[in-house]
């Protein structure tokens, strides 16, 4: 439901958000492992079907689903009773999901050992500071302010999942981590109160058995919880309705800004309805607390595939692959040109030369060449051959590469050469952020 609020996009103009909206709504008001399962499937199919468009925690999303149902596939087969089913899911998929979730937070602090996240001057963490701080003036922005979230910033990302993890200190990851993702959801970059809440519903799988129970919501509040979002539903699908039927339109144009808004403070009130629920919990039942997380890896050890491919994903960028959906989402990293920032990877890990390919463009009729042409950025090749394949409209390209000066213009075949266009596989998966000249003034990209 965050996704829907916060992206406007597939889920809005395909079949693929109705479908999920109504899985959504059907586990809320039906919390039994068919039907849970039955969700996945479902985003497991539709997000999979747009899987080279996602931001970074939608595809991170994506790859637990598939651990959850892999999980799922073998308690079917292992199954002792019908009536466990539930419980032994849980313990299947519990230990991996810590695994995965600990690699997608070492993955967002160990991009930003870089030299331009240190730099006050362009840290994503500054100008996030000071985005926020526009909304909320009472936060502090002095330069003290900014090297304290510069590093504080690391610490907590640092602290959150290893607290997490020890039994005596979990309560206190809990809570350190519902704080911290309920501030980031103030900012208003589309898809950061999703992530937000992406992250609260993870944080489950380091909760004893026994208080995983005791969170179990009762008949009447999920009914509640289900007809509330469901008149939402109906009442948003009747004012898009509306509004197609009577302008002959699409249906993203009239998608109302509020409904960014309404996301965001949700999120906010699902952080502290989680912050109180889980600080009672913890001063209720302490002893709790303290227990074992369920499950454990050994016997299912294959799975390992899946923490090893979020192991990949994080570490192309530094293998010369691409640099767009690694998790290095608001990192400042930059690892183009043979110039990485990076304070510990060196540039001889690249085993290709994509990101040494850089390409100056000079003047284009396309807008977001155009942009770059202007702000004096670079990019690499692949990814002006990947803009050329993607976009319909007549467009016209003058660059420089390794020293020459090229031309391109749809409307003239002999100069499709120069750009030559990408397959169908690799237009989706070569993306690639635009190069500063100076890999230590890099400026904050999602």
């Amino acid at each position: 439901m965050f996704h829907l609020l916060s992206f406007h996009d597939w889920r809005w103009w395909t079949t693929y958000g109705p479908l999920l909206g109504i899985a959504t709504l059907a586990a809320l008001d039906r919390p039994t492992w068919p039907v849970f399962a039955f969700l996945v499937l479902a985003d497991l199919v539709c997000v999979g079907r747009n899987l080279f468009l996602l931001p970074n925690h939608i595809l991170f999303s994506w790859v637990v689903n598939l651990t959850l149902l892999t999980t799922l596939v073998v308690t079917l087969v292992r199954r002792t009773s019908r009536t466990a089913i539930a419980a032994e899911w849980m313990r299947a998929f519990a230990p991996w999901l810590r695994i995965e979730l600990g690699l997608l937070y070492f993955f967002t602090v160990f991009h930003k050992l870089n030299t331009a996240y240190f730099n006050p001057e362009v840290s994503c963490a500054v100008s996030m500071l000071h985005e926020v701080a526009a909304r909320f003036p009472f936060l502090p922005t002095s330069a003290a302010a900014e090297y304290g979230v510069i590093y504080g910033t690391l610490l907590v990302e640092v602290l959150i999942p290893v607290l997490l993890a020890v039994p005596g200190t979990r309560l206190l990851g809990f809570l350190l981590g519902f704080a911290f993702h309920a501030l980031l959801a103030t900012h208003s970059y589309i898809g950061i109160y999703s992530f937000s809440a992406t992250l609260f519903a993870l944080f489950a799988v380091f909760l004893p058995e026994s208080l995983a129970t005791r969170l179990q919501a009762p008949l009447w509040l999920r009914r509640v919880l289900t007809t509330m979002a469901g008149a939402g539903v109906l009442l948003l699908t009747v004012w898009l309705l509306r509004h197609r039927l009577f302008s002959g339109g699409a249906l993203e144009p009239f998608l109302p800004a509020p409904l960014f808004k309404i996301g965001m403070q949700a999120a906010l009130v699902y952080a502290l309805a989680a912050f109180c629920t889980i600080g009672w919990l913890g001063l209720r039942h302490p002893a709790e607390f303290r227990q074992s997380a369920p499950g454990t890896a050994r016997g299912l050890w294959p799975l390992a595939a899946f923490p090893m491919l979020l192991v990949l994903i994080g570490l192309q960028p530094y293998l010369g692959l691409r640099t767009l959906m690694c998790f290095s989402m608001f990192s400042n990293l930059q690892t183009e040109g043979g110039r990485s920032n990076h304070l510990l990877m060196p540039n001889w890990l690249q085993v290709t030369d994509w990101q040494r390919d850089l390409v100056e463009i000079v003047e284009s009729s396309e807008p977001i060449l155009s942009a770059l042409a202007q702000q004096r950025l670079t990019l690499p090749f692949l990814e002006l051959r990947r803009i050329r394949t993607i976009t319909p409209d007549p467009m016209t390209i003058v660059f420089r590469r390794q020293g020459q000066s090229f031309e391109f213009a749809t409307a003239d075949a002999t100069t499709h050469g120069s750009i030559p266009p990408l397959g169908p596989l690799a237009k989706h998966y070569f993306r690639f952020r635009p190069v500063e000249s100076d890999p230590d003034q890099v400026r904050c990209r999602w």
